[in-house]
Order: structure tokens, then sequence, then C-alpha cells
């Protein structure tokens, strides 16, 4: 689910390519690579975890990947991270686990769906398994998302409603939010997001408004909103009357709602805000403690943030200082961000199209030129560079050490 909700466009991009991430608060400690053409799973010294003989892996989470077997219609499956298999390829699609559960397409008969046996000879539906790889919610749903503080936004396959009406249901799949919204999202610091339809505005608020509901499934914040985002850190940003503000979770507005753009707020307790074509920083008391006077803002990590000014970028502290120079980006290959959110105490700088490391004073401590750079996570980055030609897939630690190498 993404973390606007409307149009789903995201106000503040980070354009890299394919390798580079967003930071992600679960620790890695293995890594899907591709050894010709079948994938495995690496760990942290370089050695194969998981044997590469998979069509792909997908990343881990909460200590198991998605795999796909093959290219046959039912060749999905899990893996552990020591390459074990969790129960049976034999899925549809399968997504990441998320609160124990993961959700997985099956193809089914209707009436194992809840559905009736005049629906057709067969359909394909949502159910969960557990970590066992046993079902735990039969499949039954249309469209799903992933669980989080206990609860998940599906699409029932089959209920009176038309249309993709979305509720919520438990873990053990009881329904806790009957189906009644047209957009449901992923619950965020102990709330979701959801918009209201047609049938249900008397209840919930004009249809296409966005509120939230709280993990009892109660409406906890009427639908009123024309853009929201998720909560973090207790607050969130909603747009109304074509402007953006911050509201708590009682769904009264802790700052000035006559921002131009606004982002979430993170473990730094700020988050960028814009008036007009400039971005600044909020704090959670509502007060703007850097003005609005960069073209480009990135989130604070680590004290220190992402700032373009004069089409280059550097960085500065939460006092608004500028604390390494504007130097970066605005060459040839330099599109989009050319420097990225420090992570255990490192950054990576673009220039001319090519990546190097800094550390906090701003002094290069891995001088290689990548193509390509991921955020530095449980100490290492996963990095591409060209040489005599080729060009090569590396795992570099925060010496620049290389621990694992292969030919792209």
């Amino acid at each position: 689910m993404n973390t606007l909700h409307t149009s789903l466009a995201m106000i503040f991009i980070l354009t890299m390519t394919d390798i580079a991430e967003p930071q992600t608060k679960e620790v890695r400690d293995r890594i899907p690579m591709r050894d010709g053409q079948d994938w495995g799973a690496i760990d942290l010294t370089g050695k194969w975890a998981a044997k590469p003989r998979y069509f792909k892996v997908f990343e881990f989470s909460e200590g198991i990947a998605t795999v796909q077997v093959s290219q046959t219609p039912t060749g999905y499956g899990y893996i552990d991270k020591n390459g074990k298999a969790i129960g049976k390829p034999e899925y549809l699609l399968a997504s990441m686990f998320s609160d124990g559960l993961a959700s997985v397409q099956k193809r089914v008969a209707p009436e194992t769906a809840g559905c009736p046996k005049n629906s057709g000879t067969s359909m394909e539906v949502w159910g969960y398994i557990n970590r066992e790889g046993k079902m735990a919610i039969k499949p039954q749903f249309a469209q799903v998302g992933n669980f989080r503080n206990g609860l998940a936004p599906v699409v029932w396959a089959c209920n009176e409603n038309t249309g993709f009406i979305w509720g919520y249901i438990n873990k053990s799949g009881a329904t806790v939010v009957k189906a009644r919204f047209t957009e449901a999202y992923v619950f965020a610091d102990g709330m979701a997001c959801v918009r209201a339809s047609v049938d249900y505005a008397k209840e919930d608020g004009p249809a296409s408004t966005f509120g939230y509901i709280n993990t009892a499934g109660k409406l906890a914040i009427r639908c009123q909103f024309q853009e929201a985002m998720d909560f973090s850190e207790g607050l969130a940003a909603v747009r109304k009357n074509n402007t953006w503000g911050y509201i708590n979770k009682q769904g009264k507005y802790v700052t000035a709602d006559d921002f131009t753009r606004a982002g979430n707020f993170n473990e730094s307790g700020s988050a960028v805000i814009g008036q007009g074509s400039k971005y600044g920083y909020i704090d959670k008391s509502g007060k703007v403690f850097i003005e609005p006077e960069f073209q480009l803002a990135r989130p604070f990590y680590e004290g220190l943030a992402a700032v373009m000014k004069n089409d280059k970028w550097g960085y500065i502290d939460k006092t608004g200082k500028v604390v390494i120079d504007f130097q970066y980006g605005g060459g040839q290959g330099d599109e989009g961000a050319a420097c990225i959110d420090f992570s255990e105490g490192l950054a990576a700088v673009s220039h001319k199209g090519f990546w190097k490391f800094i550390d906090k004073d701003g002094k290069v401590v891995i001088e290689k030129e990548y193509l390509d750079v991921t955020y530095f996570n449980n100490g290492v980055s996963t990095c591409q560079l060209r040489e005599d030609g080729k060009l090569y897939i590396v795992i570099i630690d925060k010496t620049g050490k290389e621990i694992f190498r292969r030919e792209k």
C-alpha cells in the first residue's frame, strides 16, 4: 500500500535505478542474488545461504522470502533464511510476511471461496498462510493487503456489494469491519486510511473522501479529506480545500493547514513541508523550524538531511546549518536526487552519474565509482559497477571491501 492515498503518486521521490531502495527498519542478513540464470540468497559473508536454484528470490521479511520456483502458473512458494522450503510452491502469487502471515493466491472452486456453484468452474482468490506454510485463512478474497496491528484490508470475492468494496479481517479470518470502503489501506501507527463509498456516505462521510479507522475497527476520524497519508509518529498529513496540514489521532489539526506539500513524520520528529515551490521542515508541535528555502528536500536521518539549492545537493543539520556543501548533482546522468539519506553513518552522493560514499564530515570514504547503490543495512550495501567493459553486482562493507561479486 502506498503512503499517499489519492492518485497514489508520491510527493517526494528519490529517483534511482532498479537496485536502489528506501530505508527499511528491518535488519537484513540475507540478500537475494542471481548466479547465471538462477537465484538464491547470500549471507553477509558472501556465502550462499540458499543455493541458486530458483527462477526468482524476493526480499526476506520476518526471516522468510517469497520464491518463484518456475514460470508455471503455480510456481510461487517460500524459503527460510537457510534455504529450507516452507510448504509447497503451489501458489499463483505470494506476498511477503507481515505480522506472521502472508497472502497467497490460489485457484479454487467457487464454493470453496464462499461463492455460488454457478460462478464458474474455478476462480483465483487470496488467502493467508502462517510461518509453517499452513493455510491460516482460507482463500476467499479478490484483493488483499498485509496484516499490521492484527488487521488486514480485504475485498471478499463474493458478497452483496458490486465492485471492489473493502473491509478488514483479523488473524482468525473473522470480519472486524464489514465491506464498506472504496479504498482501504494497511495500518500504520495504529490507524488505517479509508475512503468513503456512496452506500455508506451517511455514516462515514462524503463519498470519495478519506478518513481513518482505529485498531478496534471503529471510524476514528470521519471521512472528509481530499487526500490523506499514513499516520507516523502520531500525526498524519491531510489535504482539505487544496492545502495540506497535520492532524492527530483525534482528527484535530496540530499545525497550520496552508502547506502546498507535506511529507510523513519519521523518527527524527520532523517532516518535510512545502510552501509554493520551496521546501522546509516542521516539528511535531507544528513549528516550522527550517523555513522553506530549498528546491527539494529529503527527510532527516541520523541528524542530517539532503537538500537541493541552486541545482546542487548538500546536507544540513537540524538547525538548518549547511554541514556538507552544495556540490553534488547537476551534471549529466544526475537526474533525480544526487544524495541519498545517511544510514549507519554513511551516505551515497552522485556526480555525473557515478556514486561514492561519504561520512558525516563530507569526506569520501569509499571512492570507487558505482552506477547504483543501496543504503547500508546491517553493515553492507549492494552496488553496481562497470569494470573492463563488464557490469558487476557487488556487496561491500563500510570500508568498501567487497564480500561478494558477480557479473550481471
